[in-house]
């Protein structure tokens, strides 16, 4: 069901578009099919304004596309929640540009990149963005390319998978190759993402992160509870080490209180839980972003989804994992025993790979 704010914003798109914009005849692809002119070099901005999550899925396009072009020069606008990315994302963009959704900076952000100019923008964005669409409106490209049907009326080029496909996220997000003829079936798609620092793994550890980016995420304390106690019983020589943030200290407390779960302590960044995630062996999150960590690194991971998360596209691509999907949209519908045989069978298929 759509919320009023998304009313909203859908109603301010489309008068802009009708307004402001002009009409545009759009290429539909679904298959390679080379239509934009990489007989010179071309300046490409990638617009990815939204969660960190979504910049470390986009890696393989940005990547396929340097690798493809390394003469192109690429730039690419991020959000307050991703910015922390821009300094890893340096290997293959020279400049990153900060959306905030303060009035003055945007009218900052629009009046320079116009300035820019631009001869390729590509919206990584699966969902109609007003953001996006004013993005697109101001910096006037020879070419955008885009996936959501809603800003068709401002693209040159939008992509989509065949009729019928089940769409899997980084699938999803290399669909940008289409018009410059690449064919994203045959790419690299295997995910990035930077290490703060080297650690030692140990291999009889299991990482717990508790809460994910929103409270609906969290499982529920004596749900954890029961399952960090059933894992020592039947692991007794696993390491069970749990994070959470500073705002869960009371449901941290009481399950350290009755387990003996270790703490890796409170984190200021995303980073320092990701150097928990790199010493472990095994993962259990009810997170979506740190699968995302876990695939690049090829940790194994046990995956927390609320019935409505679209497991199949958000699902892990290539990393070894178990999806636990709750009866219905509450969290802590999940029973700790489905999460107990999930890494049970885990463990068992690492146990057959090594």
């Amino acid at each position: 069901m759509d919320t009023i704010p998304k009313r909203i914003e859908l109603f301010f798109r489309r008068k802009i578009q009708k307004v402001f914009l002009d009409e545009k005849s759009t290429i539909v692809l679904q298959s390679p099919e080379k239509s934009i002119d990489t007989s010179s070099p071309l300046k490409v901005v990638f617009l990815r304004q939204d969660h960190l999550g979504d910049v470390i899925v986009s890696i393989p396009l940005i990547r396929e596309l340097h690798k493809h072009f390394p003469l192109f020069e690429y730039q690419i606008i991020l959000g307050k929640s991703n910015f922390s990315l821009a300094p890893f994302l340096r290997k293959y963009t020279t400049k990153e540009w900060k959306y905030s959704k303060k009035i003055i900076d945007i009218i900052r952000l629009v009046m320079t990149l116009r300035k820019e100019r631009f001869d390729v923008v590509i919206d990584i964005h699966d969902k109609a963005s007003l953001t996006s669409t004013i993005l697109i409106w101001v910096i006037r490209s020879r070419y955008s390319i885009g996936l959501a049907k809603g800003s068709s009326k401002v693209l040159t080029h939008r992509v989509e998978l065949p009729e019928g496909q089940i769409p899997q996220v980084v699938d999803l997000y290399l669909l940008p190759l289409l018009p410059f003829g690449i064919n994203p079936t045959t790419v690299d798609y295997s995910l990035e993402f930077p290490k703060s620092e080297v650690v030692t793994k140990n291999p009889r550890r299991v990482f717990i992160n508790l809460n994910g980016s929103q409270r609906i995420r969290y499982w529920g304390t004596e749900n954890f509870i029961l399952c960090i106690q059933k894992l020592q019983t039947e692991f007794p020589d696993f390491e069970i080490v749990v994070s959470c943030t500073k705002d869960y200290d009371e449901e941290l407390q009481e399950i350290l209180s009755k387990t003996t779960a270790n703490h890796t302590g409170y984190f200021s960044s995303f980073f320092e839980v990701t150097t928990e995630i790199d010493k472990s062996q095994f993962v259990i999150t009810p997170d979506t972003v740190v699968p995302h960590i876990c695939e690049a690194w090829n940790i194994p991971c046990v995956v927390l989804y609320l019935r409505y998360d679209s497991y199949t596209m958000w699902r892990p691509k290539t990393t070894q994992f178990r999806p636990v999907i709750s009866p219905d949209e509450i969290m802590t519908s999940i029973a700790p025993d489905d999460v107990i045989d999930a890494f049970k069978q885990l463990y068992g298929l690492v146990n057959q790979s090594q």
